[in-house]
């Protein structure tokens, strides 16, 4: 609480409800992935500017609202209506309202933001690096990796990573969820020769724990001719892979990386 100020400023959890709230609608007013990805970079961005000490805890569902508004303004092909989202929010969960507030807030994110929304969102990285590694028509790792993206918004702990970062570990979890998932169902083990786990076992001794858990296959990613065309080594992408894995790994249900040792995740090194 402010004492100066008499209101209680935003805090980590509010962002995490925020975000939690425009997941649900977007599911509810089945908006894009684009839209929700854009209007989650609206809202920190929009946070970061006018500075969280000055933008009050109770406005939380109101920025939700609008910021979602926006993204849909910039990437829906319909436009989108203040009063079926105000109504949706009542479906959704009983909480009302009101469109001038709505629009007031609007408003004085569109001038502080200078009405400038020419920025990369994560999804545009991600359709990159799902072709640089040729899965970009395999629907499965596609849709694993979009989940993998859209849970990722509620962690407060990835603002510190670029969203092409975040990206980039999400299409690394996929691939390597579809491939375990996939040899599972084949009945082969790592230790197979033709397994896609089989380098780990060579070229990573030393990260084999007695759990026999698989190491995530980063030789993927963990070479020259990606490594050049995406402008990011596995070395920069360590800390984000390790944050956004143990996230997914506690949040995401069923839990898909428990036949991963996570930790070994800390040893990986560049080719």
């Amino acid at each position: 609480m402010d004492k100066k100020r008499g209101f209680k400023h935003i805090q980590v959890n509010d962002r995490s409800f925020a975000m939690q709230l425009m997941l649900q609608l977007y599911k509810k007013r089945g908006y894009s992935h684009e839209t929700l990805f854009t209007g989650a970079a609206v809202l920190d961005r929009y946070l970061a500017l006018t500075g969280p000490q000055n933008f009050a805890s109770n406005q939380t569902t109101n920025l939700a609202l609008t910021c979602l508004l926006i993204g849909a303004k910039l990437e829906q092909p319909k436009h989108p209506n203040f009063m079926n989202m105000i109504n949706a929010l009542e479906d959704l969960n009983g909480d009302k309202c009101r469109k001038e507030d709505l629009v007031e807030l609007e408003e004085k994110i569109l001038r502080l933001l200078g009405f400038d929304f020419n920025f990369n969102g994560p999804k545009q990285f991600l359709d990159r690096y799902l072709r640089v590694l040729g899965f970009d028509n395999n629907a499965k790792v596609n849709q694993m990796a979009l989940q993998i993206l859209t849970l990722s918004l509620v962690d407060e702990k990835l603002l510190n990573y670029r969203a092409s970062q975040i990206a980039a570990s999400a299409v690394i979890l996929a691939v390597n969820i579809f491939m375990v998932q996939k040899e599972l169902k084949e009945g082969k083990s790592d230790s197979a020769a033709d397994s896609f786990f089989a380098a780990n076992r060579v070229n990573k001794p030393s990260m084999r724990k007695a759990s026999d858990k698989r190491i995530l296959n980063t030789n993927i990613w963990n070479n020259f001719q990606v490594s050049s065309q995406t402008g990011f080594t596995i070395e920069m992408l360590k800390p984000c892979l390790y944050d956004l894995s143990k996230f997914i790994e506690e949040y995401l249900e069923p839990n898909k990386l428990k036949y991963f040792d996570i930790e070994a995740i800390k040893a990986l090194q560049d080719c």
